[in-house]
């Protein structure tokens, strides 16, 4: 009987204290989950516009275009960049982190520097009048690492390939819009993960 009355008196101990704590624990991971999900949607980086900043020819006949972007820099959260070159088709290419990681960047106004490869065999068949396009996808809290990123699209870079090889600043071609990618990614002979050493980064 005693050891009955003691049960009682200790489910009633929890019950007194642990059911408004479980219940004020579920209410803080709801809102913490609701506040991730609805209202921390600013971009940690504001791009504004890119640019061609030059090219060089590699033995294999490919090309490595060095794309210089622009933006403002408002926070610090990790993101991966989806890439593609369009020309009516599309090539997709290795995603890579983004943006590329400096150890002194600070917010404000930042540039820093991506190295694109265009596989030869896509410059025999013709495809000279191209645009980079690129999707990048945040992850500033940890719902968004599962689901839900920070989706955003930066204007294209066009640009065009002379016959001489060298690389120019170009018009939007038809297409560029990606939705899955109709060719194979290319084969980097660069590191996609490493930004290139011209210029400077963020």
């Amino acid at each position: 009987m005693r050891n009955i009355m003691s049960a009682l008196i200790d489910s009633a101990r929890w019950f007194r204290w642990g059911v408004p704590l479980l219940t004020l624990a579920i209410v803080f991971t709801l809102g913490q989950g609701i506040y991730w999900l609805v209202f921390d949607r600013d971009p940690p980086i504001t791009v504004e516009r890119g640019e061609i900043a030059g090219s060089e020819r590699q033995p294999d006949g490919s090309l490595v275009v060095f794309v210089r972007w622009h933006g403002i820099r408002h926070r610090f959260c990790p993101g991966v960049s989806r890439r593609w070159l369009a020309d009516g088709a599309l090539l997709s290419l290795p995603d890579i982190p983004y943006p590329p990681e400096d150890a002194d960047a600070e917010t404000g106004r930042a540039q820093w520097e991506v190295a694109v490869q265009v596989p030869a065999y896509f410059l025999t068949t013709g495809h000279v009048d191209l645009a980079y396009r690129i999707r990048i996808d945040y992850s500033c809290n940890p719902l968004q690492e599962v689901a839900f990123p920070i989706r955003v699209a930066p204007p294209p870079v066009p640009f065009r390939v002379e016959q001489d090889g060298r690389v120019v600043p170009g018009k939007n071609p038809p297409g560029l819009t990606p939705p899955a990618p109709s060719l194979p990614p290319a084969p980097s002979t660069v590191s996609p993960d490493v930004p290139a050493p011209r210029g400077s980064r963020p």
